[in-house]
């Protein structure tokens, strides 16, 4: 009987015959067919272990082999551990963050990754940089330089108790109010303003909201900060006519009295012409300044015996009259008040400054809410009120701005995390990268609803940390 084994050779046996006839064409060849390329697997197995020993061996004795950290002003960073370096007068010293690494070195090199084995042997001093300063800036492709909002949302916000600042960079979609409409806000202390064609004109009365016709309308109440950033117009208010109540000349063979309001129908046009007369002459005003002329106690002498109104007469006499040398009180008023705009629910009122060559032109519009909270981050540190609540920056990006408004004004770095950094001198604005780069000029109060980071300086970044 066979046993186990002679059935196993037998078998072997059988598949080399059929192997043999294959691949030789003969079942009965001296030599096994497969005998050359398994001889050949093996040793080439038997040397590439022996070369991975060699490898092996010599990684032992000499760890990294990457150099190209040495290279004066590169920031090295640890692939293992994502710590930063620099080499400075023969020492390896660990930096707090990247902007204190482009700035320590001396020239703004690349970063380059080498891994902590490489870093083996060299000696390390003790860490340096900028405590505050930012671990991310921007390239000079990321700076932005297109307009800024200034958005105010209700109190109520996130548990707030009182209306909240948002600072948009780079966000189109606003409705801005044409010239017909304006916004009436009122600031902490209670204030009316009336917001139109970019300015904010104070309200200085009770009567005088009454008498413009916006009795009727709730004002939108903003922080003192965001008004700020809204250039003030005058008041909306006229000087006490000089000698109101005197008498004035004769017109159209009636008596009159300074500091009256007289107003020329034009038939053929369909309209009337308002003018005030003082004592040297007629002087034109709009519909806002006669309504408020109207209004002011001062002017009640001028119309004894009865409630103020204008007083008609005709083109011939008014050809008459001298024309005032006095101030024109229409000067930066709307020519008649404009409808209040209210915003609903869903929108909010922001101040849109946008720079030019000839300065910074603001606008103001209205944006949905939602489109405002989207993408927008807590400040770190704020003033309620005052400075700004949140802010959106494209990812990634950021702005170099100066103050329009000062002389010899420094510039400042704006990252995405809403803080400006001021850059001490030209040689901390190389060592960042942004010599030439575009400087967008902002109005100082602007900048303020930002809050202020450490000073960004070559000295400051290679000093020791926490000295």
């Amino acid at each position: 009987m066979q046993s186990r084994r002679d059935q196993v050779q037998a078998y072997f046996f059988v598949v080399g015959r059929m192997i043999a006839a294959v691949t030789h064409g003969r079942p009965d060849a001296l030599v096994q067919p497969n005998r050359r390329s398994s001889t050949g697997v093996v040793i080439g197995m038997l040397i590439a272990a022996l070369i991975c020993g060699i490898f092996f061996i010599y990684g032992l004795f000499v760890p990294g082999g990457n150099t190209a950290w040495r290279t004066p002003g590169t920031v090295i960073a640890a692939e293992e551990t994502g710590a930063r370096y620099l080499l400075l007068d023969g020492q390896l010293r660990p930096v707090l963050n990247y902007a204190s690494a482009r700035l320590a070195g001396a020239a703004p090199g690349p970063v380059t990754s080498v891994s902590v084995a490489s870093l083996v042997g060299a000696p390390t001093g003790s860490p340096i940089g900028i405590p505050g300063a930012p671990d991310s800036i921007p390239a000079v492709k990321d700076l932005d330089v297109g307009p800024w909002s200034v958005c105010t949302l209700p109190a109520g916000r996130a548990g707030s108790s009182a209306p909240q600042l948002t600072v948009l960079v780079g966000r189109s979609g606003g409705r801005p109010l044409d010239d017909a409409r304006g916004v009436l806000v009122a600031s902490p202390d209670g204030t009316r303003h009336l917001l139109w064609q970019g300015r904010r004109y104070r309200i200085p009365s009770a009567e005088t909201v009454q008498v413009l016709g916006y009795d009727a309308v709730t004002p939108v109440s903003v922080p003192a900060g965001w008004l700020d950033t809204v250039p003030a117009g005058r008041d909306l208010g006229v000087p006490p006519t000089e000698g109101a109540g005197t008498p004035g000349p004769i017109v159209g063979g009636r008596p009159t009295l300074v500091g009256q309001v007289l107003t020329v129908g034009s038939p053929a046009l369909e309209s009337e012409q308002l003018y005030l007369l003082r004592a040297d002459g007629v002087s034109p005003i709009s519909t806002s300044v006669a309504a408020l002329l109207l209004a002011d106690p001062a002017s009640a002498p001028a119309y004894p015996g009865g409630p103020p109104e204008p007083v008609p007469i005709g083109q011939a006499a008014l050809a008459d009259l001298p024309v005032s040398r006095g101030t024109d009180l229409a000067a930066g008023l709307p020519e008649s008040p404009p409808a209040a705009a209210a915003p609903s629910s869903d929108s909010v009122p922001c101040a849109r400054n946008t720079p030019g060559p000839a300065g910074v032109t603001t606008t103001i519009e209205l944006r949905d809410r939602s489109e405002v909270d989207a993408g927008s981050a807590v400040v770190a540190a704020r003033a309620p009120g005052v400075a700004a609540d949140r802010v959106s920056f494209p990812t990634g990006g950021g702005v170099l701005v100066r103050d329009q408004g000062a002389e010899a004004a420094g510039t400042f770095l704006v990252t995405e995390t809403g803080t400006r950094f001021p850059i001490a001198d030209d040689a901390a604005l190389t060592g960042l990268g942004y010599q030439g780069a575009p400087v967008t000029a902002l109005p100082g109060s602007m900048l303020d609803l930002l809050p202020m980071g450490p000073v960004l300086s070559t000295t400051a970044a290679r000093a020791e940390a926490g000295a």
